[in-house]
């Protein structure tokens, strides 16, 4: 992560299954890292944790509730995850922050979890809502000129950095596609 960091990224999300003590002390060390760069660290599904380290924001999965995590957190940031034009609508009607959208692509970081969406889906999916859609799943440097010309605000991006083989280098390079 401090390597992503380094390389320019500054948004951070959270996900973990460890246990609740060694969650905590690697989100604190995490939002050290993050704070340092100025950035912002977004928590994964778990309201307490954001609210314990004062996290920028929570990202839900599609099947959490966005008006309990307002009520719990209503000055953060708050994203969720879509998977159908049903769910983008339901994310605004509740008023998220952004959505992500995916799968797009064959996941690099992670088994698939839902039917691929594909760009054809993704570009309906930002002309359909008002929010900021970022693409999730098999998003890399040389296929994100495809979902930006979809509508995508941004990408997740994880898999591409973190399976590299030097992933400041690659945050560098994905720092740079973006400026174009």
């Amino acid at each position: 992560v401090l390597a992503a960091l380094e390389g320019g990224i500054r948004t951070i999300q959270f996900r973990s299954t460890a246990k609740v003590a060694k969650k905590l002390q690697t989100a604190e060390k995490l939002k050290t890292f993050v704070d340092a760069y100025n950035g912002l660290l977004m928590i994964n599904s778990d309201i307490e944790l954001a609210k314990q380290i004062d996290a920028s924001g929570i990202h839900l999965k599609s099947n959490q509730s966005l008006s309990i995590a307002r009520k719990a957190l209503p000055d953060k940031i708050i994203g969720i995850s879509t998977h159908t034009q049903q769910e983008v609508e339901q994310a605004a009607k509740y008023m998220a922050d952004y959505i992500f959208f995916s799968p797009i692509f064959k996941p690099l970081s992670k088994d698939l979890d839902f039917p691929l969406q594909g760009i054809a889906s993704l570009k309906n999916a930002c002309l359909n809502t008002s929010l900021s859609v970022f693409a999730l799943g098999g998003i890399m440097v040389e296929n994100f000129l495809e979902v930006y010309q979809a509508g995508a605000y941004g990408a997740a991006i994880s898999g591409d950095i973190f399976q590299s083989n030097n992933p400041r280098e690659r945050s560098m390079q994905w720092i740079e596609k973006i400026a174009e």
